[in-house]
Order: structure tokens, then C-alpha cells, then sequence
């Protein structure tokens, strides 16, 4: 029996959907006589868009991704190296805080010796340097450290030289060589309320040892390392001698503090800095008195530096100078052509590297003001003068600064009327020369704070 043809059914819309990526373009325009024209749309906007898709993603550039690839893996490179880079500077600081510690107490035990704070710190230093499991290898990690500390600089920041000025004992002075002592011996039994009038310390103060450690690291890490110390070059400010010449071998400055209180008897050294280029010994300062003891009178109270009786025959090395009725009334003293001279220290005047007048500063010149009213004179000449520390430029202009500061508080608070002229000389005429201070940061301005001054010039004082 022959079979029936039976009319196929529509195609449903699902079906429709499952066979729409196939159509053909017979199919297309049979879907066009029997369907409407929104469905129609729906159905060849499915079909041709991720076509059209794939023919895009097909024609974009291969190079672009490359190009992205190499990017973002140099960043990622750089990143992964600083990050090694870091770990290894934080471990090597790590050691320099122990080896700076060690230094100290041998230190607290030698009598503040120098050599001994190095030699301390030296081998403190074998661990970073490789350590060992035998005598051998400890011996060739010592040898690396050794060498390595030429780019080390150790300070030892207290006792300073101010405080054996202070604090020295002259009978065990002349067992030591001559070389100034600060006892340890009896510190509980030491007034505390006894101040040494150089060092602003008392006997316990200045038997503290604290030490200063700058260690040059070597950044290992290739590109990472050039591009830190490349950076701790543009970034410094020359004001640190030590640091900067570290940075300028290479190396990344560590700086490491201790304190400890001493054990033994604190002897003065010739050197302050232990590790790195040879240095001289640092100023030694005049004997001072004894906390508590008067200072000496003086036989002139006002003279008249023009006239030939009132001026020693040697003034030029030894000038009269005039006692101090408070603690912070200028002296004066003999210069030329009948001048008198009073230097004024720029540190309690002016904070470092400024020239506006502090408070203690126009406490001071108050009590210049109040002096100078009780004295008849012609004229007056300011000049002001700074430590070699900074360009030669930077150091005249801070120098009239401050001369001119000293003027314009002295005329607007009651000087007498006399003319006043100003000068700047930056770092000219140095009380300390800079080679007397192998020193390194706050120590180094410590040492060169005499040059730092403003003179005050009277002339045509005459007597009262």
C-alpha cells in the first residue's frame, strides 16, 4: 500500500532557533513569506552578530598584545626585584642593629675606645658576611667585613668633647697620657642638679655612650640598585659629608643608633670616626672650671679702645674683655684701629640654616639693647659669618640675612641712635676650619658652631 503523504507541520520557533545558524538562503526567504517582520529581525540579528564578531576578533592586530606582554612583564619584573631587594636591605639592617649594639657595649666597657667600638662592630658583622661552620670560614667572613668597612662610618656622638671640658678629672688626666677622663666611679652619689656650663649635661649625662653607625650597603640587585642609589643621589643635600660619600661609591647609607650607659672610666680618643678614610684628631678645647666655681673678675669694666692707656700691651693675643653682668650680655673685647668687637653666637639666635631671630635670640639682644644704653659710642657694624657647610653663594646670603635681622630687631626695640651698617662674609675668617671637624651630620655642625656668628663692631666707644 502505497504511503499517504502527510503534510509536514511548521516548524516551531525552538526549532527554528536550533537550526537558525544553518539557514540557507532558500530557508531565509521562506522564513520571509510566513513569518512577520519583528521575528524575522530577532532571528538574523542572533545569527549574523557572532559572525560579525568573529570576523572582527580576527582582523585586530597580533603586535598590540605583544607589545602589551612586554609591558606589563618588565613592570611586573621590577617589581619582583625590588621586593628581593628590599628583603635583602631589611636583613642587612637586621645585623647592623645587632652589630651596632655590640659595638656599643664593648664600648661602655673600654672606656669609650674607638678601636674597640670598631673591632666590636667588625665582628658583630661576620653573619652578614657569609658567618661559617668552622675557624676557616669564620676567618674569611671576618677578612669580607673588614674590607668592606671602608664604606662604614662609626661617630661616637656622646661623650662629646664638651663634656670632658666638663666633666674631667685631672689626677687620672696625668695617668692617661694627658688625654682627658670622665670618671664613672660613684655616679649614685653624684649631684644630678649640677650642670656643666659646656656641655649643658650633668655627670650622669655624660656618662652615657651613644654611637652613631652608618653602613654603606651594596645593592646586589641588578637595574633596582642603580635606579635607588641614582635616586639618593638627586635627593641629597650635601650636608651630611659621610652619607654623601657613601652614595657617591654606590651604596645605600644605614644609620644605627645605641646608647648604653658606660661601665668604665670614659678616656678621650684622638679620632671620632672609626671606620673609612683617615681623619685628624678633633679640637681639643681650653680647660674649663668646675661646675660651681665663679668665673674670674676682670680689672677693666668699660674702656675706651682708643685710648692707649686702657689696652694691654699684647691685645692683639690677649684682649680685655669686659665680664658679663647676666648670662646673656655680650662681651667685648679689643679689636683694630680702636674698635670693639663682641662676637655673638649665630646658634642661639637663629636655628640652623635660617635667619629669623629665635626667641632666646631676641632675649640676647634685649640684653645687647640694655648694655649698650649704659655706653657712649659713635657707630656700629654688623657683620655676620657662617660654617663652610653649603655652597658658597647660599652661605653670603645667609650671613647678610642674619646681620641684617640682628639690625632691624636692635632699631625697632630701643638701641641707641647711632648709625648701624651690615655685612656679610658667608664663610670667611673661620675660627675652626673645616678639616678640624672629620665629623659627620649634627656632630660636624656641632663642631664648626664658633664660625657661625654675627660680630658686633662698636666704634668710638669712650669711657664712662
Amino acid at each position: 500500500m502505497k504511503a499517504l503523504d502527510m503534510p509536514q507541520a511548521a516548524p516551531t520557533h525552538r526549532d527554528s532557533e536550533r537550526r537558525s545558524p544553518g539557514l540557507s538562503g532558500r530557508a531565509l526567504r521562506r522564513a520571509l513569506a510566513r513569518e512577520p517582520n519583528g521575528v524575522l529581525q530577532s532571528r538574523v540579528h542572533r545569527n549574523l552578530q557572532p559572525r560579525l564578531h568573529q570576523g572582527l576578533q580576527g582582523r585586530l592586530p597580533r603586535g598590540a598584545t605583544l607589545v602589551e606582554f612586554a609591558v606589563v612583564g618588565l613592570t611586573l619584573s621590577l617589581i619582583g626585584l625590588g621586593i628581593i631587594q628590599y628583603c635583602l636591605l631589611y636583613f642587612a639592617r637586621n645585623h647592623i642593629n645587632y652589630a651596632t649594639f655590640m659595638a656599643a657595649r664593648a664600648g661602655s666597657t673600654g672606656n669609650a675606645s674607638l678601636d674597640m667600638v670598631r673591632r666590636a662592630y667588625i665582628r658583630a658583622l661576620v653573619p652578614l658576611y657569609g658567618g661559617g661552620r668552622n675557624a676557616t670560614e669564620l676567618a674569611l667572613s671576618q677578612d669580607r667585613a673588614t674590607k668592606d668597612a671602608a664604606n662604614v662610618d662609626i661617630t661616637i656622638l656622646n661623650p662629646a668633647p664638651a663634656s670632658f671640658s666638663d666633666w674631667n678629672d685631672a689626677a687620672k688626666q696625668a695617668q692617661n697620657g694627658n688625654r682627658r677622663v670622665i670618671p664613672n666611679a660613684g655616679q649614685a652619689f653624684r649631684n644630678p642638679f649640677v650642670i656643666g656650663p659646656v656641655s649643658h649635661q650633668n655627670i650622669q649625662d655624660a656618662n652615657l655612650l651613644k654611637i652613631r653607625v652608618m653602613h654603606g650597603f651594596r645593592p646586589d640587585i641588578p637595574v633596582v640598585g642603580t635606579l635607588y642609589t641614582q635616586f639618593l643621589k638627586a635627593a641629597d643635600d650635601g650636608s651630611d659629608a659621610a652619607r654623601t660619600r657613601l652614595i657617591n661609591a654606590g651604596r645605600i647609607p644605614v644609620i644605627s643608633y645605641a646608647t648604653l650607659h658606660m661601665q668604665s672610666d670614659s678616656i678621650e680618643d684622638v679620632a671620632s670616626t672609626l671606620v673609612g678614610p683617615p681623619t685628624t684628631s678633633p679640637p681639643a678645647l681650653p680647660p674649663t672650671l668646675q661646675p660651681g666655681t665663679p668665673p674670674p673678675s676682670a680689672e677693666n669694666e668699660c674702656f675706651d679702645c682708643s685710648d692707649p692707656d686702657s689696652v694691654s700691651p699684647n691685645a692683639d693675643t690677649n684682649p680685655v674683655t669686659t665680664p658679663p653682668t647676666g648670662p646673656d650680655v655680650a662681651t667685648f673685647a679689643c679689636g683694630q684701629n680702636g674698635e670693639v668687637v663682641s662676637d655673638l653666637p649665630a646658634d642661639p639666635l637663629f636655628n640652623f640654616g635660617e635667619s629669623t631671630l629665635t626667641v632666646e635670640g631676641q632675649s640676647r639682644l634685649d640684653a645687647l639693647i640694655s648694655d649698650a644704653k649704659q655706653r657712649d659710642f659713635d657707630s656700629v657694624r654688623l657683620v655676620g659669618y657662617t660654617d663652610p657647610i653649603g655652597s658658597t653663594a647660599g652661605n653670603a646670603a645667609l650671613s647678610l640675612n642674619r646681620a641684617q635681622a640682628v639690625k632691624n630687631y636692635l632699631v625697632a626695640n630701643g638701641f641707641p641712635d647711632k648709625p648701624i651698617t651690615v655685612e656679610g662674609r658667608g664663610a670667611q675668617d673661620l675660627k675652626v676650619p673645616l678639616a678640624s671637624c672629620p665629623y659627620s651630620g649634627q656632630a660636624q655642625r656641632d663642631c664648626l658652631a664658633p664660625n657661625r656668628r654675627v660680630e658686633v663692631i662698636v666704634q668710638g666707644m669712650k669711657k664712662p
